[in-house]
């Protein structure tokens, strides 16, 4: 029993010092790889290209609903199951 007590103060000890650190600003996420990805563009116009190579774009959407899906042209289970609940 004291041997778990003195774990879960030393976890709880480290957990607290990390925080610090991390409100303190001496250790950033901000500087990590991942945060150096360039955040997507969600929304908004596009151009893509039809099926017969003809542009395609949002203008011609202009007044109807409408979702954009990026499938594979080989996909056994995920794809199709997706489009089927879309």
């Amino acid at each position: 029993m004291n041997r778990l007590v003195i774990v879960a103060a030393g976890l709880l000890l480290v957990a607290s010092f990390g925080a610090g650190l991390l409100y303190s600003g001496v250790i950033r996420l901000d500087d990590s790889p991942l945060s150096q990805i360039a955040k997507p563009n969600i929304g908004g116009p596009f151009q893509l290209t039809d099926q017969t190579g003809k542009p395609f774009s949002t203008e011609q959407l202009k007044g109807k609903p409408y979702l954009v899906f990026f499938g594979f042209t080989h996909c056994p289970d995920v794809c199709p199951t997706t489009l089927m609940e879309v």
